[in-house]
């Protein structure tokens, strides 16, 4: 399974997303 390597993915682009526009930490922690 490549669910790491998934995971690592949208946590990079949800970081990209963050720079942009704030997004609640409810959705970062998670």
């Amino acid at each position: 399974m490549k669910r790491d390597e998934d995971y690592a993915f949208l946590v990079k682009k949800l970081g990209e997303l963050t720079l942009r526009q704030e997004v609640p930490r409810a959705l970062i922690d998670k």
